[in-house]
């Protein structure tokens, strides 16, 4: 018998980091250079959660 995967949407999770990133008044790139990342993987995430 085989266990239910549960699989979560993140694209709340996305809008939310989006929503503070430009809350805190702040671009991808100002972002990502805070946080050692590429902004593309930022948009990524604000996007497709």
């Amino acid at each position: 018998m085989k266990r239910e995967v549960v699989k979560y949407d993140f694209k709340a999770f996305g809008q939310a980091i989006r929503t503070a990133r430009k809350a805190k008044g702040l671009s991808r790139n100002q972002l990502a250079d805070q946080m050692g990342i590429a902004p593309r993987y930022i948009a990524s995430i604000e996007n497709s959660g």
